[in-house]
């Protein structure tokens, strides 16, 4: 990612800080120069962002934010990006996703919802602000796969992705 595309992730960021997780400024920079976040675009534009953990097989992977403009939001563009990571994840054998997000936020939960987003039973996980925090989990077993391809038909994504082998 070049400055401009990382200084655009961290306004983004900034207009977005009452329903996203903090992250300072060095360590987002730093997981940008190792392949952590995937910047979204729309007509050659930057449009939005997902930040997520490295890839380990074996292991889960954690979505730390996912932020898209408010006027982009109806373009799809928050859809590719998830499809993109979570055909990534599986391919890399990783068991599933998770993602951490506020109880009360009905748009967001709706959103993680259409990708089969379990809410996980756990005990208690705190508050940020004075409102609970759920995680929601997706496994990367076989039959979420189908899931997988059927967003991406009703959706008609294309997804472009290094290893999109498991949607194409």
């Amino acid at each position: 990612m070049t400055p401009t595309e990382i200084s655009y992730c961290l306004s983004l960021a900034a207009k977005n800080r009452d329903t996203i997780g903090f992250v300072p400024k060095p360590r987002f920079e730093l997981d940008c120069a190792r392949g952590r976040v995937r910047l979204q675009r729309l007509n050659g534009e930057p449009c939005g962002y997902l930040y997520h953990s490295p890839f380990r097989a074996a292991h889960p992977m954690h979505i730390v934010q996912a932020v898209i403009q408010l006027d982009a939001r109806r373009m799809r563009c928050a859809t590719d990006l998830v499809l993109s990571l979570l055909a990534d994840a599986a391919a890399a054998s990783m068991p599933c996703v998770t993602l951490r997000c506020y109880a009360s936020h009905l748009p967001q939960n709706a959103f993680w919802d259409t990708f089969s987003f379990g809410i996980q039973t756990l005990p208690y996980l705190g508050t940020r602000r004075k409102e609970p925090l759920v995680r929601r989990t997706l496994w990367l077993a076989r039959p979420s796969l189908s899931v997988l391809q059927s967003l991406r038909s009703t959706y008609k994504v294309g997804v472009q992705s290094s290893q999109s082998l498991l949607l194409e």
